[in-house]
């Protein structure tokens, strides 16, 4: 069922975070000596490997690990949160999320689609079929930030309340835990992790997809802050550079424009800045996640020469998961959730992707409410937040077999 309540502490306190948002905590990696030297050889092996035409000429498809650390008062990260935030990682990879019509009319010829996908982990590192998720209860406030006498961040270490990452060879390791209101996420560059044990990537739990505590987020909850730090594990520096040249850093991209700073919401129109129209839409920006868009070619081409560079091993043969060609066994394992946070139905299938189908709300007088197709995701949601308390049918169809069920709005 579906149970409408407001929550206006929770509103209000959303709201005050908001204020104090730092959004991406990862340091550019050209700020210290040390790391600058370190990032021109990354920057030259990716021109070299670019430049070879040495690319791969298909998508590669690769495993992640949910690492999720959170204390025992706040709420759960469900299983349907995770897929529906893996199925925004994937759109947004793929240059088909849900603002790409946003994007003004002369950057829509660099809307590119990288070729990088990502899966749950099937296996873990024995070899054991695992679901890709781990979690644990820890008592440990902020455990993203608390670090110990040697400087290491305890999220990242079972010993110090966290969890320790499976081999970052094989596996991408995503942290969700509670770092600090402030902080939307943050990410090691390749190679470039303090310490190995803390290669991969951080997300506070707040702003973690779009379901749960996120979706009360007016500006960050529509999953994209995992979509920015994934593009830093991936070697993107923010569009802007480090931003203590103005208009003489860069990111080192040459189809993004020089952009003089950040932007932040969510602006309209031209903006301008180092005498160039500037992409403020471009996911390596810090925009609001209704204004983050999408990647350009050469940005995705960086992308794909680091992960065969210094993640050679993490792509899996073939996809992800299969899509499930039988209608009837894939409606038959659907599950279906109620998010209480966000006020939709969250249905998805955990055994594989689904087939091309369409799916759609009644009035019981048989008026359409909503309509949606769907073809290669895991989890599909259901808003009905807007719509007169009482009951609904949700038909599913392939165009050949269909499929109905009854759901209560209060």
């Amino acid at each position: 069922m579906i149970l409408k309540y407001l929550c206006i502490l929770c509103c209000l306190y959303s709201t005050t975070l908001e204020a104090q948002t730092l959004w991406c905590h990862s340091q550019d990696p050209t700020t210290k000596p040390g790391q600058q030297i370190h990032y021109d050889q990354i920057v030259q092996q990716v021109k070299n490997r670019i430049g070879s035409g040495i690319m791969p000429r298909s998508d590669s498809y690769l495993p992640v690990v949910i690492h999720v650390v959170t204390p025992k008062q706040s709420p759960d990260i469900s299983t349907a949160q995770i897929l529906h935030q893996i199925d925004i990682l994937n759109a947004d990879f793929a240059g088909k999320g849900e603002n790409i019509h946003k994007v003004p009319e002369e950057f829509q010829s660099r809307i590119a689609d990288t070729g990088i996908q990502f899966c749950l982990a099937s296996t873990d590192p024995q070899g054991n079929p695992t679901t890709g998720i781990v979690y644990r209860l820890t008592p440990i406030p902020n455990i993203g930030l608390e670090t110990n006498d040697q400087g290491r961040i305890s999220v990242y270490y079972t010993q110090f309340g966290g969890t320790d990452l499976w081999d970052p060879t094989r596996y991408i390791n995503i942290w969700i835990a509670e770092v600090h209101p402030g902080i939307l996420g943050t990410s090691s560059f390749p190679g470039m992790a303090p310490f190995h044990e803390e290669t991969g990537i951080l997300i506070d739990f707040r702003y973690f997809g779009s379901l749960g505590v996120a979706s009360y987020n007016s500006k960050f909850k529509d999953g994209h802050t995992l979509t920015h730090e994934m593009g830093h594990y991936l070697g993107l520096r923010h569009i802007w550079g480090a931003g203590t040249s103005g208009c003489n850093d860069d990111d080192g991209i040459d189809d993004t424009p020089l952009s003089g700073s950040p932007y932040f919401g969510c602006p309209s129109g031209t903006q301008i800045s180092c005498d160039v129209s500037n992409m403020y839409h471009n996911f390596m920006d810090q925009t609001d996640d209704r204004c983050l868009a999408f990647f350009t070619p050469e940005q995705a081409q960086f992308m794909q020469a680091s992960v065969d560079l210094f993640y050679s091993d993490l792509p899996i043969e073939g996809a992800c998961q299969e899509t499930i060609s039988s209608f009837t066994s894939w409606h038959d394992n659907l599950q279906w959730v109620y998010d209480r946070f966000s006020g939709q139905y969250i249905i998805y299938n955990s055994m594989g992707y689904s087939p091309d189908f369409t799916l759609e709300v009644f009035s019981l007088e048989g008026r359409l409410i909503t309509t949606k197709e769907y073809n290669g995701y895991q989890s599909y949601h259901l808003d009905l937040d807007n719509v007169v308390p009482g009951i609904y049918i949700v038909r599913i169809s392939d165009g050949e077999q269909r499929c109905s069920r009854k759901i209560s709005v209060y």
